[in-house]
């Protein structure tokens, strides 16, 4: 491993023995079981092991971040997926470790820019696993303009008829606001409540939904996205925060779209039962909501 480190120290212009040793490295530390491998207890436990003893020197994973200014492939993605491995191996260590380097959060932040899809969406899972229960982190990657890219994101990639790209942006944005009041307070300031409007409004005409089903990708999607309106209006939260988030709901048209999926054709009974929880806690307490739900009618005829 010294060798290695040396290696990435002293050769840093050499674009491919960088590569060679950040694949070294990620290959020793991660602990998926290749073809040939037997698959054994202390293979897990070698990668722990491995990482333990990388990142005791703090100054180890500041070498990394650093690579990721490096806007060559061979570089910044195998240093993408050393640091995810990391994380995954040691996560409080690592998370402790990156948010004292100087502008460690917003390197890895910068990555969702990167024109290069797989370099972006591997960045999506290391920041999964970087935000995760850690609230500091959660603050300072939410003001790194967070919710704006996510939600871009999301959007380019076909929303709930996305693939697993979708699916991996809105666990981030969960882990971003679950019990995290003042990030919670920053999406509903910043508008991005407004934003998750369009993601609920099926395009029956098309006939697609009703033909074709759900995929089990949209399905899923679907789930995701009436979570995170529900973590938004939680009971949990404090009160003031839900009663200001089930307003703005109604106000931008999201409860509207919410009970429009209650009276659509072709719902999967599992995307309808959660629309219904996620509907009873939009509207739970809130007189102006509760009002407008008591207005819905079903598209029967005459309606009812």
């Amino acid at each position: 491993m010294d060798i290695l480190l040396n290696v990435l120290e002293q050769d840093r212009n050499d674009a491919e023995i960088i590569s060679y040793a950040l694949d070294t490295f990620y290959n020793i530390m991660s602990n998926e079981p290749t073809d040939e491998d037997e698959v054994s207890p202390a293979n897990s436990d070698l990668g722990c092991q491995f990482t333990e003893i990388y990142i005791k020197h703090p100054e180890n994973v500041s070498l990394l971040l650093s690579f990721l200014e490096e806007y060559d492939f061979h570089v910044r993605w195998p240093t993408v997926k050393l640091l995810t491995v990391l994380l995954s191996n040691k996560q409080k260590e690592l998370q402790e470790i990156i948010l004292v380097v100087p502008m460690g959060v917003s390197r890895l932040m910068d990555l969702l820019s990167d024109s290069r899809e797989i370099i972006r969406n591997d960045a999506l899972l290391l920041l999964n696993q970087l935000t995760k229960g850690h609230g500091n982190i959660q603050k300072i990657v939410a003001f790194e303009n967070a919710f704006e890219r996510i939600i871009d994101i999301i959007s380019e990639e076909g929303a709930t008829d996305g693939g697993i790209v979708v699916e991996d942006c809105l666990l981030l944005l969960q882990n971003l606001l679950r019990n995290n009041t003042s990030n919670q307070n920053f999406f509903k300031e910043g508008s991005f409540i407004q934003r998750l409007t369009p993601f609920f409004q099926l395009h029956d005409e098309s006939g697609s939904s009703r033909q074709g089903g759900w995929s089990a990708q949209k399905v899923t999607n679907m789930h995701l996205m009436l979570q995170l309106v529900r973590t938004l209006v939680t009971p949990s939260n404090p009160q003031n925060q839900t009663v200001a988030c089930q307003k703005v709901m109604n106000s931008c048209g999201l409860l509207q779209d919410l009970c429009s999926i209650l009276m659509a054709t072709g719902v999967p009974a599992d995307v309808l039962t959660e629309t219904i929880n996620t509907v009873s806690e939009v509207i739970r307490g809130s007189q102006p909501n509760q009002e407008y739900f008591a207005s819905v009618l079903a598209p029967s005829n005459p309606p009812r």
